[in-house]
């Protein structure tokens, strides 16, 4: 269920045009059109043909008229028309850390090194959903992991890199009764040896504004919920 907020944190508009940047297996992409109510349209992309074909089944079976299937590598994702796309979801490929009450096997399988590794990736996918996000635009960034690495980490290299983005604060009216940590400030870094890994592109920012930042991210944390974890990052691009 926690998989579903990402589409719930957009402020959507009859006409809006959102792009869906990870999309398969496509439930968000088909909730994104649901809340649109047939209106404007949702663009959902996936780079892996074989995921491709599963996207594009499943929003056959939910018949949303205001929903386009493209394939392409996200990080080279086309623009569109205009200034861009008024909403962009990513929610990224993670190692799925949170997922574990449904997953027990991911712990045996974890290794500090695969969030290293899937870092670089993240970041390169957020920089382009903001490069084509229209001005006053709001990108929802997402992973089913508890790891900062992917998560604040990720938030903390586009707000070190960029000035054209700041994040927002989740407001808890969205969804009442929702349970919630705020961003992680600060964390280590390990190798799979779990040894500090010291100047790690995954550490946390040196800039206390940078740090504070982050606490208008939301984490919901297994035991918290008895349900699964989830990460969640709300940015507005700002006007020209």
């Amino acid at each position: 269920a926690v998989s579903m907020l990402p589409p719930m944190m957009f402020d959507l508009n009859a006409g809006d045009i959102v792009l869906d940047m990870c999309a398969s297996p496509g439930s968000k992409s088909t909730h994104l059109a649901e809340i649109l109510s047939g209106n404007g349209g949702v663009i959902a992309n996936d780079v892996s043909r074989s995921r491709t074909n599963t996207l594009v089944a499943n929003v056959q079976r939910a018949a949303c008229p205001n929903l386009m299937v493209i394939q392409h590598d996200g990080r080279h994702v086309p623009r569109g028309t205009g200034q861009g796309y008024d909403a962009v979801l990513v929610d990224a490929p993670c190692t799925g850390s949170a997922t574990t009450r449904k997953n027990p096997d991911i712990w045996r399988r974890w290794r500090p090194s695969a969030g290293l590794e899937l870092h670089k990736l993240q970041v390169s996918l957020l920089n382009r959903a903001i490069d084509v996000l229209r001005p006053g635009g709001t990108v929802v960034y997402s992973t089913c992991s508890i790891d900062p690495v992917e998560n604040e980490a990720v938030i903390a290299r586009i707000l070190e890199d960029r000035d054209d983005i700041v994040p927002v604060e989740f407001e808890p009216s969205r969804t009442p009764g929702l349970i919630y940590r705020s961003g992680m400030e600060n964390w280590d870094v390990f190798d799979d040896n779990m040894e500090t890994n010291t100047g790690s592109h995954g550490g946390p920012p040196s800039d206390p504004e940078i740090s504070q930042a982050l606490c208008k991210c939301i984490r919901l944390i297994q035991q918290d919920t008895a349900q699964g974890g989830f990460f969640l990052a709300i940015l507005r691009k700002h006007q020209d």
